[in-house]
């Protein structure tokens, strides 16, 4: 069982951030790499020396 990191409202408020569509519940942890984001976590796309991980942000 993984445990919550933060309400979806509670990280949307904290990052000032507008919310658009159904969000879950919450997070449960974080990544930021796209090959290794689990069911849960969070996505965060930062750019890197080598890619950057905006590329890899599914819009919908």
């Amino acid at each position: 069982m993984s445990t919550m990191l933060w309400t979806s409202d509670a990280m949307a408020s904290a990052m000032r951030a507008a919310t658009q569509g159904a969000l879950p519940d919450g997070v449960t942890g974080l990544s930021i790499d796209s090959r290794t984001v689990a069911p849960g976590e969070a996505y965060f796309a930062i750019k890197g020396d080598v890619h950057d991980g905006h590329a890899f942000v599914e819009l919908r």
